[in-house]
């Protein structure tokens, strides 16, 4: 397979080293930069699957429960000082 990573030189830096984790990378070209005054360029890889058993290990979060709880924090937060000082 051939992958196409783009991004800033540290982005496609950690985004091929993750890659690595996962897939045997076979080759990786050098990397390119894009045209203009951009600040992002390109790497290729060429990877295979994994001959062997592989475990990823993903973490993700749900932004909308993380919006939620940070606006009831913020409620708790204007209750208490309300409650401290009384309302504004």
């Amino acid at each position: 397979m051939r992958i196409r990573a783009e991004g800033t030189k540290p982005e496609v830096a950690a985004a091929v080293d993750r890659l690595k984790t996962v897939f045997d990378v076979q080759e990786t070209s050098r990397f390119y930069d894009n045209r203009g005054s951009s600040q992002l360029g390109r790497v290729y890889l060429t990877v295979a699957s994994p001959t062997g058993p592989t475990t990823v290990h993903a973490r993700s979060e749900r932004a909308d429960r993380a919006w939620a709880e940070l606006q009831q924090a913020e409620h708790r937060a204007d209750l208490a000082a309300d409650q401290e000082w009384g309302p504004a």
